[in-house]
């Protein structure tokens, strides 16, 4: 027994050295995909991305994902469908608003696979996240997209002047206004909706929604916003962006950090003008927030040398 038992353990041991080098190799794979990506090379990104996935046996849902919006920008809707019909039956994906507003995968909105393909995203939301007023939910959907389908599409453009950028902050104006118009019907007859009502992805769209308005508006409802947290049917850090963007605009220095703005000088983000910044991630980590030199990261940011 003694000499199975170590014979048992050396192909344990051997194969978990094969999964930790195959492991090693997918990534690297998976690097080279995403950089191919970046290179706007999407059908050579594709490709990298399947070849992961059969070297390793199998793929992680985020890479599946990006190897379908490699597929669609490549014009390859077959294998984009494909890679996302496999995540959503397979591992029951949910983030129905998610594939509504990624504009990688734009090209694949008027094929008769989609609607099919949403419908079984939503049944996983569902079941992932009951709520109990699907009705108003689905309402909350359409505002979420109207908020963030253009915005997505903006940050992806280059060129402040070019018809198309100027095209898309029109549209988003226009579509804020009308958001407006449908959150503040919700908000004036029957207050904040609870959690249990319209889950996470409503909260969040009233929310991305009020945080959109203009100032006078922002403090109108910031009380509601602050009551929400209270019964916790929102995060406390939704209170603090709000409070930051209500206190830049009236030229106060800002209290978590959240609000970042382009130095008129430099052209380079800086963090906005903020109080008591040494003990700023006391602050942020009592809301439940990342520490503010994680957070600026994505700005280019870096904190030690920010100017406090």
């Amino acid at each position: 027994m003694k000499k199975i038992f170590a014979v048992l353990w050396l192909l344990a041991s051997n194969m978990t050295l094969l999964n930790a080098q195959s492991m090693e190799v997918y990534k690297d794979r998976v690097k080279k995909a995403q950089s191919l990506y970046e290179q706007k090379q999407y059908r050579a990104a594709a490709v990298a991305y399947n070849t992961a996935f059969t070297e390793m046996g199998r793929g992680m849902i985020p890479d599946r994902y990006n190897a379908a919006c490699s597929w669609a920008l490549a014009g390859e809707k077959d294998s984009a469908f494909s890679q996302l019909s496999r995540i959503v039956l397979a591992t029951h994906y949910s983030d129905y608003l998610q594939m509504n507003v990624d504009p990688d995968l734009a090209a694949l909105r008027n094929d008769a696979r989609w609607e099919a393909l949403l419908d079984m995203i939503r049944s996983n939301r569902q079941a992932k996240e009951p709520v109990h007023n699907q009705e108003l939910l689905y309402t909350l959907d359409s505002v979420y997209i109207l908020d963030q389908r253009d915005r997505r599409m903006l940050e992806q453009q280059n060129g402040a002047a070019s018809p198309g950028v100027i095209t898309l902050k029109k549209n988003i104006v226009v579509n804020d206004s009308l958001n407006l118009i449908t959150v503040k019907a919700i908000l004036d007859k029957h207050g904040w909706p609870p959690r249990s009502e319209i889950g996470d992805d409503g909260a969040r769209t009233i929310f991305l929604v009020i945080q959109h308005a203009d100032y006078l508006t922002q403090k109108q409802y910031l009380g509601r916003v602050k009551e929400a947290v209270d019964r916790k049917d929102i995060p406390s850090q939704f209170a603090c962006l709000l409070t930051d963007r209500i206190l830049m605009q009236e030229g106060k220095p800002q209290i978590y950090g959240s609000q970042v703005v382009r130095d008129s000088n430099t052209g380079k983000y800086i963090v906005y003008r903020l109080a008591d910044p040494e003990n700023v991630d006391k602050r942020r980590a009592a809301a439940g927030m990342i520490p503010i030199a994680d957070y600026v990261r994505a700005w280019g940011i870096t904190w030690k040398s920010a100017e406090k």
